[in-house]
C-alpha cells in the first residue's frame, strides 16, 4: 500500500495530539487523488483552472471542453499509477475508469429552467479495481459572455 498525507481545504492535516501529519491510503487516498486531479492545473491535473472566468458563448462546447480535460487528465493519472509504484498499490487505490461524468449549468441538475449562464457543476464518478469511490462534484465559474 502506498500512503500520502491527508489534505483538507488545500492544507495538510496535522494530528493535534501527536503533531504529525495524518497518513491515508486505499480508497480514501484514491478519492483524494481524484479530488486533487480535478482541482489542480495541467500538466498534472485537468487544467480546469484555465476555464475559470472565460466567456461561455456555447454551453455545450464549454461542457465538452471540461469533460475532455478531465478525461485526458484521468487517463494520464491512470497511466502514471501503472508506471510508478504499481506493485505497491492496493486495488482500493488503483483508479481504473470514469463511470459517469457530466458538466452542466448550475441549477439545471434537476431540469430546472433557472440554470446559470456562468456557473457549471462538474461531477465525476470513478471506480478503482476494488469498486466505486464516492462521486465528486465541483462548481466551475465562467464569465458572463454578455458582459
Amino acid at each position: 500500500m502506498t500512503v500520502t498525507w491527508k489534505v483538507e481545504n488545500g492544507d495538510v492535516v496535522i494530528n493535534r495530539a501527536s503533531g504529525r501529519t495524518v497518513p491515508i491510503g486505499n480508497r480514501v487516498k484514491a478519492t483524494q487523488s481524484l479530488r486533487r486531479l480535478l482541482g489542480i492545473a495541467a500538466p498534472k491535473g485537468a487544467g480546469i483552472d484555465r476555464l475559470v472566468g472565460t466567456p461561455v458563448d456555447n454551453p455545450f462546447a464549454f461542457s465538452a471542453q471540461v469533460q475532455r480535460l478531465v478525461s485526458g487528465a484521468f487517463a494520464r493519472f491512470v497511466r502514471n499509477q501503472a508506471l510508478f509504484q504499481s506493485s505497491q498499490r492496493t486495488p482500493e487505490e488503483r483508479l481504473t475508469a470514469i463511470v459517469r461524468q457530466y458538466c452542466i449549468p448550475k441549477g439545471a441538475e434537476n431540469g430546472a429552467n433557472n440554470a446559470s449562464k456562468t456557473d457549471y457543476v462538474l461531477r465525476v464518478d470513478a471506480v478503482t479495481q476494488a469498486g466505486p469511490i464516492p462521486g465528486l462534484a465541483r462548481v466551475i465559474k465562467g464569465a458572463d459572455s454578455a458582459v
